[in-house]
């Protein structure tokens, strides 16, 4: 873990950025592994780095991985937009296919936009910025993200635990991926979602693609062919 809060520290330090511990001081949550998934993200940007396009997340939640994302675009300066994608309402229904012990229900992991901004902005991200290259769109995926009118996407991040949810994601926004672009799984062979599971399968039988597992943060990605 010291090795990977070197690498990130130096990271941040070339961006004119200071990593603190959290305190009563600086509300913005940083954790061990919020360092590692954040060396995890910065990886895989610096895959598309040369591949133009937007970066889209869906299923934006409490944002603190949509803050990584933030960064690297803003550190990038190539103009790209960052587009979050949330119902900010909660979980839509579930499906047969979520069944879990975990249980998930309608309603789970509320957000706010206005809350996801003001993170960016404490965490020193230009007001700019946000202004110019950042997209909030609330709404449930069956709706939002058929109105998506950014470019083509160079990274897509699909963080949205349920079966219909990654349904959605992967039929209306994969045929958008630059061919070379990453498309990054948060719940893959995640027992407690297994809908996610079933859903990406599903999606992709018969088509010539490597779901690959990243050894740091033990979250899986493709990159579209």
């Amino acid at each position: 873990m010291q090795l990977v809060k070197k690498i990130v520290n130096s990271m941040l330090g070339r961006a004119g950025w200071e990593l603190r511990r959290r305190s009563s001081q600086h509300v913005t949550p940083i954790t061990g592994a919020w360092l590692g998934n954040f060396l995890y993200y910065s990886r895989m940007y610096d895959r598309v780095r040369n591949i133009p396009g937007d970066i889209v997340e869906c299923g934006v939640g409490r944002g603190r991985t949509f803050l990584c994302f933030a960064f690297l675009v803003h550190e990038e300066g190539k103009g790209r937009t960052l587009w979050g994608y949330d119902s900010f309402v909660g979980f839509p229904d579930p499906t047969p296919e979520d069944t879990s012990f975990r249980n998930p229900q309608a309603g789970e992991k509320p957000s706010d936009p206005d809350m996801i901004r003001w993170m960016l902005r404490d965490a020193g991200i230009e007001s700019s910025f946000i202004e110019r290259q950042v997209k909030l769109v609330p709404g449930f995926f069956e709706t939002s993200l058929r109105e998506y009118r950014g470019k083509d996407i160079t990274l897509l991040h699909a963080d949205v635990d349920l079966y219909r949810s990654y349904r959605e994601v992967l039929e209306t926004l994969y045929p958008r991926v630059m061919k070379g672009g990453v498309v990054l799984f948060d719940e893959y062979r995640d027992p407690a979602f297994p809908g996610a599971t079933k859903a990406i399968d599903q999606y992709f039988t018969g088509k010539s693609v490597r779901i690959e597992r990243h050894p740091l943060s033990g979250k899986y990605y493709l990159v579209k062919l």
